[in-house]
């Protein structure tokens, strides 16, 4: 089969600027005040408050902004918080995870807000479940880089008043919702089978972050046929990117100043990167968590091995996850064996 080197092509579009700028403040100023207060985690917690800001929703009135940001930050929350109590009854999280991401791959299609908060909802409660201790005193980071990302947001509403008036943030989701409208059976079990197969199979080799594993398949996933491979393929290509950035950013200056300017760079590029292509988003937000990671539990140096976990588990989350699509998704195994017979064919001309 040829490469499909046209998926990592830049597409020709409009960059968001007002993206970008808003995503490298709202990570950047609460980072620093982190750094001036030498806590190190509230580096990370404050820069993930400010970005979590300036994903969900971008682009409808500050209003409805407002209202999808708090009720996503709530319900993420609420589910750390579940997490750190599930650590306690590990059996139960498997079911418990099935249950979820059949839920989320049900509703999927209806929201992009939406299907986001789920996510990330989903993966928060991974993550502590699996990490001991809520870390209480980086709260307030959270919180600080969350406020920051909404006053950069609002300020951005009211500098450019251009949002959609039919934009009605969560709601217009939650009318569909009720209204019936669903992804279907097939794309829910297939979700559900591939975030559960690979928790457990990241449980049962005692990988050491399972949740990494789990999080390639919550986020690639979508009920969009062969577009899910596409952006599979375009996930692991923008890792393999984003680890070696990250590893030379660390092993260039292990400064938090100078780490924090690759991490308000990568902010900034992040958006830019996602209208161009998935693969270069994917790239930067890889390299913008890995070091902000190395700040924090890496104060004396980089450390290789966490940057070979991350290479391991996005393979292994993204075998799994073409497992399930080939299983699962009738439109995307048509694609695949379209593309085996074109070029066999290719071969025999």
């Amino acid at each position: 089969m040829r490469l499909p080197l046209h998926l990592f092509e830049l597409k020709p579009t409009t960059n968001p600027w007002r993206k970008a700028w808003c995503s490298a403040l709202a990570v950047g100023l609460p980072a620093l005040l982190a750094i001036w207060l030498q806590q190190p985690a509230g580096i990370l917690f404050g820069a993930l408050g400010g970005l979590y800001a300036t994903l969900i929703d971008f682009g409808a009135t500050f209003r409805h902004r407002v209202t999808s940001q708090l009720t996503g930050a709530l319900l993420i929350l609420a589910c750390g918080a579940f997490g750190v109590y599930m650590g306690r009854h590990e059996a139960w999280i498997l079911p418990l995870l099935a249950a979820l991401t059949f839920g989320i791959g049900w509703l999927d299609g209806n929201d992009l807000a939406l299907e986001t908060i789920l996510r990330l909802a989903a993966l928060v409660l991974l993550i502590y479940a699996y990490t001991p201790g809520f870390p209480l005193s980086a709260v307030p980071y959270v919180l600080l880089g969350f406020a920051i990302g909404l006053a950069v947001t609002g300020l951005d509403s009211l500098l450019w008043q251009r949002a959609d008036s039919s934009h009605r943030g969560l709601k217009l989701g939650l009318v569909r919702i009720l209204a019936g409208r669903n992804a279907g059976l097939p794309h829910a079990l297939c979700f559900a089978f591939t975030c559960t197969t690979a928790l457990g199979l990241a449980l049962a080799l005692e990988f050491q972050r399972p949740a990494w594993i789990a999080a390639v398949t919550l986020f690639v996933l979508k009920p969009d046929g062969p577009d899910s491979l596409r952006r599979l393929l375009q996930n692991a290509v923008g890792t393999l990117a984003g680890v070696p950035l990250a590893w030379a950013v660390v092993r260039f200056s292990h400064d938090p100043r100078h780490l924090l300017l690759a991490v308000v760079l990568l902010a900034f590029l992040r958006p830019l990167g996602m209208a161009r292509n998935y693969w270069v988003h994917t790239a930067a937000m890889t390299a913008l968590v890995l070091i902000l990671l190395d700040i924090v539990w890496l104060p004396n140096g980089g450390d290789i091995s966490l940057l070979r976990v991350r290479v391991i588990d996005v393979l292994v989350g993204s075998a799994v996850a073409l497992v399930g699509l080939m299983i699962f998704n009738a439109a995307a195994r048509r694609h695949v064996l379209k593309r085996i017979a074109a070029d066999d064919q290719a071969g025999l001309g």
